[in-house]
């Protein structure tokens, strides 16, 4: 029998070499975050010789290959063998926020001596979408000898590479699922040879017999994350491998041809094992397994923080137990604790949930809405509002809202945190704010059936799509919003709520101020300033504040617009203190400068709003650019210099369609773009183009 000790440290080690295999455990070395050795790394002798030649003379090479069959375990390895020969080793996991990794790969970066003296900009001044092309660049210019590692890939399309220059000694290794011809620096991984799985599993099992020992990796067909679940669940329950394969003699099979297909292998018997570890936790423990069907559905990797924010300490308890059958795995990337499920379990587990029938599919995803909606609504929207959606604390939220909309389960939960998501994605407040998810959901929402909603909830669901292209597309869809939005304001304005009615009143001054019907727009935010003083939402004030100076530059109400940035400005500098913010209310400025005949200093506060811009957002496209090099078609326009101000006016178009990633209108910024470039056609003598800008 198996001394106890021992049977731990197996255990232990097993566990690692499981969830190695998606390579989530990082060390915290100064240029170098390579995840743990794996003890068990067994054979590969000749791939990894293939690694070396390829990379010698591609600069790249690509590892391919079914999920589980050993991509991540080889990269790992050949890093930790060759990792003298580097200044620099860094491991990017494409499941997580490349952004976020990219921009802790700077961090270390700048603060080494041999790569800070390329640095000629503080990167805290480097907007989050640049971070990835600028260390890039960074790379590519120096002469260090470096490595990376992109690991799970799902699409080479998803990712950008620096150039490599191969008499440095500069590597990249790309592992994907993707099955396409990359050319002949390509390497397709298959399952273990029938010697390699020996002596892996005599790794693991010394005191078995061969002939069990063969039989197990036969009935596996030598797939490696297969052989390392199962001999995890032998060690666990402490039967051997001949008790496991009589209590599953279903698995015992032939020896499948060598030139089978690995997916076939894979389908036909490690995911039978699966199935039977989850009937197992079901059996045994129905609250572990439905823990284990949330975080599957979610379909990210997520912080232990956030799991205990969401669900409580007493969560840690199925997380045990969970983690004890090999299915979920907690490992630490800097300073968090990550909690993940291999990919591959989490699609077994997702597929097993779908075979649920609909009362106890609705029980899981109600749970997982109670939850949500209880963790956004106590949080204050100054610590949110930097977050995007890819972000380990929001992506989580969104894969729910897609879940409970796909099985059209829509409560009051579900709708708070799509308004929740809404308010996140605003470019007020949200330098990363993505436009494009923006639309994707409120598309999703809009046409859902929400009888079931009060009429409170649904208006404030309403007043968060104001901006969304749906309602806009005809002018049936705007009359039928339209008519909806103040039937519902009608039903709820009696109720009292001051804090929703003024966040509505407020939404629905915007929704005139795109239809340029700028009395309604007005009449709304004078109802929003009637209770203001019942509000104390830093999100819903800032928008007041920002929407009254829009307004007051539309109705060229000079002082009343300069007054409300002084406010909107004292707000966001004693809150938030968001560079956005002070962008976007030094453009109106210049704008309001520009009326009352003060142009040179417009000219001067513009060029040096430009510059922070363009620095802030590292030259990448932004809203608050847009008006920028707007504001400068207009001094031209104002100047005579005709020809100038359209090449300006064109400038800006670029910078707001690059954003939207579209050339239709969209912003109401880009109609008054259009309306100058008429004017300009105008003063130039042409005037069919004129009306076709108009």
């Amino acid at each position: 029998m198996t001394k106890k000790p021992t049977y731990y440290i197996k255990l232990i080690l097993l566990s690692l070499i499981i969830w190695s295999l998606s390579a989530e455990i990082f060390a915290s070395e100064i240029i170098k975050n390579m995840p743990s050795r794996n003890a068990y790394f067994t054979g590969r002798t000749s791939y990894l010789d293939e690694i070396q030649k390829n990379l010698v003379r591609y600069g790249i090479v690509y590892l391919t290959g079914y999920g589980g069959v050993g991509k991540t375990q080889l990269a790992k390895e050949y890093s930790y063998i060759n990792e003298q020969k580097y200044d620099l080793i860094w491991w990017f996991d494409l499941r997580g926020d490349l952004g976020i990794q990219y921009e802790n790969l700077l961090t270390h970066l700048s603060n080494n001596e041999k790569f800070k003296k390329l640095l000629h900009i503080n990167i805290k001044d480097i907007a989050p979408s640049a971070i990835v092309d600028f260390t890039n660049s960074l790379l590519s210019q120096c002469n260090c000898r470096w490595l990376l590692i992109y690991d799970n890939v799902l699409s080479t399309k998803d990712i950008k590479l620096p150039k490599t220059k191969a008499a440095a000694k500069q590597h990249i290794i790309i592992t994907t699922r993707e099955k396409q011809n990359f050319g002949d620096n390509v390497l397709s991984l298959g399952s273990f040879t029938n010697q390699e799985s020996e002596q892996f599993l005599f790794k693991i099992h010394p005191g078995e017999k061969k002939e069990d020992i063969v039989k197990l990796y036969k009935a596996l067909y030598n797939y490696p994350l297969a052989l390392a679940q199962t001999s995890e669940e032998i060690l666990m329950h402490k039967d051997g491998i001949s008790s496991y394969l009589e209590k599953y003699r279903n698995l015992d099979s032939k020896q499948i041809p060598i030139h089978s297909d690995i997916t076939q292998e894979y389908n036909d018997n490690y995911r039978r094992v699966l199935d039977h570890t989850l009937q197992e936790i079901e059996r045994k423990d129905k609250e572990s397994a439905k823990v284990l069907y949330m975080l599957a559905l979610l379909k990210t990797d997520i912080t232990k923080k956030l799991i205990n924010d969401l669900f409580g300490n007493k969560i840690d308890q199925n997380l045990i137990i969970l983690s004890r059958y090999g299915v979920v795995q907690t490992t630490t990337y800097g300073q968090s604790q990550i909690l993940n499920i291999h990919d591959i379990i989490r699609e077994e587990a997702v597929k097993k949930f779908n075979t649920k029938n609909a009362i106890y599919k609705k029980g899981i995803i109600l749970t997982l809405s109670k939850h949500f909606s209880d963790f956004y609504s106590e949080k204050n929207f100054r610590y949110l509002n930097n977050l995007d959606a890819t972000n380990n604390q929001v992506a989580p939220l969104y894969a729910f809202i897609d879940m409970a909309l796909q099985n059209d389960i829509i409560d009051e939960g579900v709708i708070n945190t799509v308004i929740i998501s809404l308010k996140l994605n605003n470019l007020l407040l949200n330098k990363y704010a993505n436009y494009i998810l923006y639309q994707q959901l409120a598309n999703k929402i809009y046409n859902k059936n929400m009888d079931r909603i009060i009429p409170s909830q649904k208006a404030l669901l309403y007043a968060s799509l104001v901006s969304s292209d749906l309602i806009f597309a005809s002018g049936e869809n705007l009359s039928m919003f339209e008519k909806e939005m103040l039937h519902l304001l009608s039903i709820i304005e009696n109720h009292k709520n001051h804090k929703e009615l003024f966040f509505i009143y407020i939404n629905l001054s915007q929704f005139y101020l795109y239809l340029g019907d700028l009395k309604e727009a007005k009449k709304y935010i004078e109802k929003a300033k009637k209770i203001m003083d019942y509000v104390d939402s830093t999100f819903c004030l800032l928008q007041y504040w920002h929407i009254n100076t829009w307004l007051s530059y539309e109705l060229r109400d000079v002082d009343t617009g300069m007054k409300a940035i002084e406010y909107y400005i004292k707000i966001n500098n004693q809150t938030i203190q968001s560079k956005v913010n002070r962008l976007f209310a030094e453009d109106f400025k210049i704008k309001f400068f520009l009326l009352i005949g003060k142009k040179e200093a417009g000219k001067k506060k513009l060029e040096q709003m430009i510059k922070e811009a363009k620095e802030y957002y590292y030259n990448m496209p932004s809203c608050v650019l847009t008006e920028l090099e707007f504001d400068k078609a207009l001094i031209y326009f104002d100047d005579g210099q005709y020809d100038l101000a359209r090449n300006q006016c064109n400038r800006a178009l670029r910078v707001e369609n690059k954003l939207v990633g579209r050339e239709d209108i969209v912003f109401l910024t880009q109609a008054h773009i259009h309306i100058v470039l008429g004017k300009i056609h105008e003063k130039k003598g042409n005037p069919n183009y004129a009306l076709e800008e108009y």
